[in-house]
C-alpha cells in the first residue's frame, strides 16, 4: 500500500513539472504585472484626453521600462517610439537622446544591431546639441559596442578612443575603465596582442583604483563609527563641566546677592540718619515747649527705625536660610549628575574596549576559519590545468562561505561540482566542510562513480550526520543544493546530475536547460521519502559550454529599482559570453555583477563554474 502511495505521489509531480510550460505559455502575463500594465495604460489615456504631453510621454516611458525589465522587448520598443515622437513635437532633447539609448539597448540585445547602430548614432547627434561631454561619450561607446558585435573591431576601437577623450576630460573612471576594456577586447579580435595587452593593463589599474576608492569608502565608515563613539563620550564629559561651571556661577549668585543686601542696608541706615539730623535742627528752632513732644517723637521714630532693621533682618535670614537650602539641594544634584557621568563614561569606555577587542576575536576566528576553508577548496589553477578551457567565479557574501566547489580525478574520468549550502556565513560554512568531506569519502574512497548515485550516497550521510531520520521533530532542516558532473574526455560526453538545482549546456548557440531533481541533499523531505536521483548524459562538440552554478548572482538585488537580476538576465548573459574565451567571460560576469550591484550588500554567496569542451 505505501508503495502505491509513493508511485502515486511521483506521477503527480511528474504531471505538474510537464504541464508547468503549457500552464506559462497560457498565462504569459502575471496578474500583478497586467495590474500594473493596466493602471499605467489607463493615466496614458487621461494624459491624452487632457492633452498633457509632458505627462504622457513620461507615463510611457515608465510602461516601457516595466515592459523591458519584464523581457517584453518588442512591447518595450513599441512604447518607447511613441514617447520618442512626444518628445520630439515638444522638444525634450534630453529625453530624445535617452529613449533613443534605451531602444537601441534593446535592439542590441535581441542581436538586431542595425537597428540598435541607426538609434545610437541618433543618440550620438543629440548629445551634441546637448554639448554634454559624458553623453557623447556613452553614446560612442554603444556604438563601438555595436560595431564589436558585428565584427567590426576597427571601428568599435575607433569609436571607444573618441569616446575615452571624453571620459578623460570630464574624470569619468568608470566610463575610462569601459573604454579601456573595449580597445583590449577589439584589439584582441584583430589580433594585436601588443596593443590588447597595453590597454588590458589601463583596464586593470583603473579597476584596481575603483576598488581602493570603495575599501577606502569602507574604511572612513568605519572611522565614522568609531569618531561617533568618541562624540558620544566626549559629550558626557562636556556636560559634566558645563554642571560644573553652574555651580560656582550659582555659588557666585550667592555672594553678589548677599553684598547687595548689605548695601541697601546702609543706605537706609545713611536715610534715617539724614532725617534725624533734620529733625533735630527744626526742633532746635522750636519754641523750649515743643521739647517733651519732641522727645516723644525721637522715641517713637527709634522704635520704627528699631522694627524696620529687624524685620529687615529676619527676612535677610530667610532668603539666607531659602539660598542655602537650594545650593545645598543643587550640590547634592550636581555630585549625583557628576557621578552618574562619571560612571555612564566609564561604563561606555569599558563596554567600547569589551566590543572591540570582541569584534577582533571574532574577526580573528572567522579569519582562520576562512583559512581552512580556503585550504580544502580545491586549488584553481590545478582545475585549469587539467581543464584548460574553464572557470570558477567564486565570490562568498562574508569572510566564508556556504557555496562551494568540488575537484577530483578517478578511473582517467574529472568530477566537478558546484554546491549551495542552507545559509551563508559561519553555518553554511560548517554544511560546506561536511559536504567537501563526504564528497571526498563516497568517490575517493569508496569509489562511487556515478553522479546519481553520489547524491544518493551523500543524501544518506547528510541525514545520518544530521540526526535528520531520527523520531527528534525538531531537528534541523539543514542540506545543500548540488549539481556534479563527471566528464569523460576519452568519449567526448559527460554525465551530469542535480539535486534542486540547475545547470546549462550551449551548443550551437542554443541553450539547453538541465532541470534537476526536486529533492536536495538533506532536510525534511528526505526524512519523509526514499529520494532518488537522475542522471543526464550529453555528447559534446567543439566550444560546447557547461555552467553549473548557484542561486546567488539571479538573486542578488539592484539596477534602477534595486530588484532581483533573475534567471532571465542570467541566461541571457551566459548565451552572450559563451563563446568569448573563459579569463574573458570570468571578467564580464564580475562587471556585470558589480555595475548590477551598485552600492547595495551581497545578499548571498555566488558560485559560478564554466567548462567548455
Amino acid at each position: 500500500m505505501n508503495q502505491n502511495r509513493k508511485s502515486a505521489f511521483f506521477g503527480v509531480l511528474l504531471i505538474l513539472l510537464l504541464i508547468s510550460p503549457i500552464v506559462k505559455s497560457q498565462y504569459k502575463l502575471p496578474e500583478e504585472l497586467q495590474k500594473r500594465i493596466n493602471n499605467y495604460q489607463e493615466q496614458i489615456t487621461q494624459a491624452q484626453i487632457n492633452e498633457e504631453k509632458n505627462e504622457e510621454g513620461r507615463l510611457l516611458n515608465l510602461l516601457s521600462s516595466l515592459y523591458w525589465d519584464n523581457n517584453f522587448n518588442k512591447e518595450a520598443i513599441t512604447c518607447f517610439k511613441k514617447s520618442l515622437e512626444i518628445n520630439k513635437q515638444i522638444g525634450n532633447k534630453y529625453a530624445i537622446y535617452q529613449i533613443n539609448t534605451n531602444i537601441g539597448l534593446i535592439y542590441s540585445d535581441m542581436m538586431s544591431y542595425a537597428q540598435a547602430m541607426n538609434y545610437f548614432n541618433d543618440s550620438y547627434t543629440i548629445s551634441k546639441k546637448l554639448k554634454s561631454k559624458p553623453k557623447k561619450a556613452s553614446a560612442l561607446n554603444n556604438i563601438a559596442l555595436t560595431f564589436q558585435y558585428s565584427g567590426k573591431y576597427q571601428k568599435a576601437i575607433n569609436n571607444s578612443q573618441e569616446a575615452l577623450r571624453f571620459a578623460k576630460e570630464t574624470k569619468d573612471i568608470k566610463l575610462i575603465k569601459s573604454c579601456y576594456g573595449i580597445i583590449a577586447e577589439n584589439y584582441k579580435k584583430l589580433g594585436n596582442t601588443e596593443k590588447s595587452f597595453e590597454y588590458f593593463n589601463y583596464y586593470s589599474s583603473i579597476s584596481k583604483h575603483i576598488q581602493n576608492q570603495e575599501i577606502i569608502k569602507k574604511e572612513q565608515k568605519n572611522q565614522q563609527e568609531v569618531d561617533k563613539m568618541k562624540n558620544i563620550t566626549n559629550k558626557a564629559i562636556e556636560d559634566k563641566e558645563e554642571k560644573e561651571k553652574q555651580l560656582i556661577i550659582t555659588e557666585s549668585d550667592l555672594s553678589n546677592q548677599k553684598e547687595l543686601t548689605k548695601g541697601k542696608q546702609l543706605q537706609i541706615d545713611i536715610l534715617d540718619k539724614e532725617k534725624k539730623i533734620k529733625e533735630l535742627k527744626i526742633n532746635e528752632q522750636k519754641a523750649q515747649i515743643k521739647t517733651d513732644a519732641l522727645i516723644r517723637n525721637f522715641f517713637i521714630i527709634g522704635f520704627i527705625v528699631v522694627l524696620i532693621f529687624s524685620a529687615l533682618l529676619y527676612r535677610l535670614l530667610l532668603e539666607k536660610k531659602k539660598t542655602n537650602r537650594i545650593l545645598e539641594k543643587t550640590n547634592v544634584q550636581l555630585k549625583e549628575q557628576k557621578e552618574k557621568i562619571e560612571q555612564q563614561s566609564s561604563l561606555l569606555a569599558e563596554a567600547h574596549k569589551n566590543l572591540k577587542k570582541r569584534n577582533l576575536q571574532i574577526l580573528d576566528s572567522i579569519s582562520y576559519a576562512s583559512r581552512i576553508q580556503d585550504a580544502i577548496l580545491p586549488y584553481q589553477n590545478f582545475i585549469r590545468k587539467q581543464l584548460p578551457n574553464s572557470f570558477v567565479f567564486f565570490k562568498p557574501r562574508d569572510i566564508v562561505s556556504g557555496d562551494f566547489y568540488w575537484y577530483s580525478e578517478q578511473n582517467n574520468k574529472i568530477f566537478i561540482a558546484a554546491a549551495d549550502c542552507t545559509g551563508h556565513g559561519v553555518p553554511g560554512a560548517f554544511m560546506s566542510m561536511i559536504g567537501n568531506t563526504l564528497l571526498n569519502e563516497i568517490i575517493k574512497t569508496k569509489q562511487i562513480l556515478s553522479p546519481s548515485l553520489i547524491l544518493e550516497r551523500l543524501n544518506k550521510e547528510v541525514v545520518s550526520i544530521l540526526n535528520q531520520d531520527s523520531d527528534n521533530q525538531n531537528f534541523q532542516d539543514d542540506g545543500m543544493d548540488i549539481s556534479i558532473c563527471c566528464i569523460d574526455k576519452d568519449n567526448d560526453e559527460f554525465t551530469i546530475a542535480c539535486a534542486n538545482s540547475t545547470a546549462y549546456f550551449i551548443e550551437d548557440n542554443n541553450l539547453h536547460t538541465i532541470n534537476g531533481d526536486v529533492f536536495s541533499i538533506g532536510g525534511v523531505f528526505s526524512n519523509k521519502f526514499d529520494v532518488s536521483f537522475n542522471n543526464h548524459s550529453f555528447k559534446t562538440n567543439k566550444d560546447s559550454v557547461l555552467y553549473m552554478f548557484s542561486d546567488g548572482f539571479k538573486d542578488q538585488f539592484g539596477g534602477k529599482n534595486n530588484e532581483k537580476f533573475m534567471i532571465g538576465q542570467f541566461e541571457d548573459m551566459l548565451l552572450n559570453i559563451h563563446a568569448k574565451n573563459m579569463d574573458k567571460q570570468k571578467l564580464i560576469i564580475g562587471d556585470t555583477l558589480n555595475d548590477w550591484k551598485g552600492d547595495f550588500s551581497q545578499v548571498d554567496d555566488i558560485l559560478i563554474i564554466g567548462v567548455k569542451f
